[in-house]
């Protein structure tokens, strides 16, 4: 488990949609940050607030800068003040940056042997459930989400082994992919259903758990 330095820079992003992130993923590449850390499990570290040193617990998916980088931050953002030690992996920004600007667009792209396809719809989805990370141990999904776990272990069991579905719509009894997966030795193929103009916060986990496992099995 690596060992983070004094007054590197984490960065929650479990409330933030893809317009916020395409926001602080700009700054980023401006400054020529080629590539970020992203945490792949719950973290406790040392921060500075109000004046005290205190814990704070980290969900997975922050974003990990290294010490002395900048940012204006849109969501929770801390200053590790002692040592400490996280799981994480690298991404690349420039992929991460064109990635959500082709879903801020709403149009399908390619980037290396990962194929992104967008499709929109004009419905609306109120019950949105993370159900199935690739990397990460623990997705987030916001209090009001309701599971039912019956429904969706039968909707699992009928996928194929090659068919992943990281977030459904959840509703009226009845499941509804929102991102699904396909994978094999050459390329993964996301895709993507957007319900509205907004791309929430529970995609933008998705699609940062699914980067880091393109990106860990070299498909970006």
């Amino acid at each position: 488990m690596p060992r983070i330095p004094l007054k590197a820079l984490l960065l929650e992003t479990t409330t933030l949609n893809a317009h916020s992130l395409y926001i602080l993923i700009k700054q980023l590449v401006e400054k020529q940050i080629e590539k970020i850390g992203i945490t792949i499990q719950p973290a406790v570290i040392y921060t500075m607030i109000n004046g005290e040193q205190v814990e704070v617990a980290i969900p997975p998916l922050a974003i990990l800068l290294e010490n002395g980088i900048q940012v204006e931050s849109l969501n929770k953002a801390y200053i590790i003040t002692r040592n400490t030690w996280i799981e994480y992996l690298h991404i690349n920004t420039i992929h991460l940056l064109k990635i959500l600007e082709a879903l801020i667009k709403g149009e399908s792209i390619i980037v290396n042997r990962l194929h992104v396809h967008v499709e929109k719809t004009h419905r609306v989805c109120n019950n949105m459930v993370y159900i199935e990370p690739l990397v990460i141990e623990t997705p987030y999904n916001p209090p009001r989400v309701n599971i039912d776990l019956g429904l969706i272990m039968k909707f699992i069991k009928e996928l194929t082994e090659d068919i992943v579905v990281p977030v459904i719509c959840l509703e009226d009894n009845a499941v509804e992919p929102i991102i699904l997966l396909q994978r094999n030795e050459n390329k993964v193929i996301i895709h993507v259903r957007m319900y509205n103009e907004d791309i929430c916060n529970v995609v933008v986990q998705a699609l940062l758990d699914i980067l880091l496992y393109a990106t860990s099995r070299k498909f970006i």
